[in-house]
């Protein structure tokens, strides 16, 4: 049988069908790469915004050779020896070693340094933020996620206290129920009941023996330790524990050595601050 005949545009059909499949395999090969690209990131995009943020906003490396001014590394931190074991603090009541602490929150004042110095960022778009307000250099530096607290901290070759150290910190060998003892007159001792924060250091009445000052009230502050239940320490969640109240508080309840919460790493808040610590051993007594 005679095979049927093409006509002259099935032929001319014929020729271009496959320079067209050859330009579409072409067009997949080079442009798979971007297409792939663009998926991922339209994907990243649709995510919420928090997500995004939990790498720290500023790039960081420990021992850069632009390091901190000397007197923020030179500002005496309060050393606090290891409790003893009928003392140690926290669920498990595991060791601790000696440490020290800032003697308070973090200040408005010396956070601006770690931004002038570009180690720091920071964003102060909440009701209720110190940063940018006239007459609050010497108020805590609220209104920063747990990043932005661990990158400062770790300029100054620091870090956040666990919540065994903050808990050992404000209670003391003979577990206080407050910071300053077991008197509940918080508004005493404390910058509590009020529409925002104190100067840090207001209320020398309510330190520890140790001048440890506004551990309880003024602003919450970040630990390093995940919030966990009690009875599960060292829980898998992305949440950390923060310690000491905030001078909202009106009840005393709220301001025990005791208390503690949870929030997410990328909450940022009018209520919350920080303080750093660092390994450390304190001096022998004095003969």
């Amino acid at each position: 049988m005679t095979p049927p005949q093409r006509t002259d545009d099935e032929a001319q059909l014929a020729r271009i069908a496959p320079r067209g499949r050859q330009a579409r395999a072409l067009l997949l090969t080079l442009g798979g790469p971007f297409l792939l690209v663009a998926f991922i990131i339209g994907g990243r995009l649709l995510l919420p915004v928090k997500e995004l943020r939990l790498a720290p906003l500023v790039p960081f490396e420990a021992g850069v050779a632009d390091e901190a001014p000397r007197a923020l590394l030179d500002a005496p931190l309060i050393l606090l020896p290891a409790p003893p074991a009928s003392a140690r603090p926290g669920a498990s009541g595991a060791p601790l070693a000696p440490f020290a602490l800032d003697p308070t929150e973090v200040t408005v004042r010396n956070f601006r340094i770690c931004v002038e110095a570009r180690r720091c960022a920071v964003e102060s778009d909440l009701a209720g933020c110190n940063w940018g307000k006239p007459g609050r250099e010497d108020h805590p530096m609220n209104c920063v996620d747990w990043n932005e607290a661990d990158i400062y901290c770790r300029w100054l070759g620091r870090r956040l206290p666990t919540e065994e150290e903050w808990e050992w910190a404000a209670r003391g060998a003979e577990g206080r129920v407050y910071p300053w003892g077991n008197d509940p007159a918080i508004t005493e001792h404390a910058c509590v009941a009020r529409g925002e924060t104190c100067a840090v250091g207001s209320f020398p009445g309510g330190a520890t023996p140790q001048g440890l000052q506004d551990l309880a009230g003024n602003v919450w502050e970040w630990t390093s330790s995940p919030y966990c239940p009690a009875d599960r320490p060292g829980c898998d969640t992305a949440q950390r524990a923060v310690r000491g109240g905030s001078y909202s508080v009106r009840e005393a309840a709220r301001l025990k050595a005791t208390i503690r919460s949870g929030h997410p790493v990328t909450l940022r808040e009018h209520y919350l601050g920080f303080r750093c610590a660092r390994d450390g051993t304190p001096a022998p007594p004095a003969r």
